[in-house]
């Protein structure tokens, strides 16, 4: 799985400074524990630049006409907003209100294990153990 981040965020999470990407995308199902490739659109295409561990997923809810900023149906305090917005690489929590519509709703993705991602990585071969006679494979069991 690939998740989409801008590309100002690259270096902060490469320096682990942001721990967090809001997204939009709620038919995608992202599960806790799923390891992503994170990537960034240059001017030459798609890239990616690290690899990662999801580490929770949480719903977001902002609406500036109303002032509800609420993570998981419960309104933030401003300590928890200022938070969600450096997780999220944001400057401020006015930085973040500016950079969505007046009614948002998403998700808050949150990643552990943010490692540069190399090349060598996709060319690695997979490793696989041969099947023997008479041994069914859990895939089959599931049948």
């Amino acid at each position: 799985m690939k998740i989409q981040v801008r590309q100002q965020s690259k270096q902060l999470m490469l320096k682990g400074i942001k721990t967090a990407e809001i997204t939009q995308d709620s038919k995608t199902k992202i599960l806790t524990g799923t390891e992503v490739k994170l990537f960034t659109f240059e001017p030459e295409g798609e890239k990616v630049f690290a690899t990662a561990k999801i580490s929770h997923v949480s719903n977001i809810e902002l609406n500036r006409k109303t002032l509800r900023a609420a993570q998981d149906g419960e309104q933030l305090s401003k300590k928890l907003f200022d938070k969600l917005a450096t997780n999220t690489g944001f400057k401020s929590r006015k930085h973040l209100w500016n950079s969505f519509p007046d009614e948002f709703t998403g998700r808050v993705v949150y990643f552990s294990q943010v490692k540069p991602y190399t090349e060598a990585e996709e060319t690695e071969p997979v490793k696989t153990t041969p099947k023997k006679a008479g041994v069914k494979t859990a895939n089959k069991l599931k049948k």
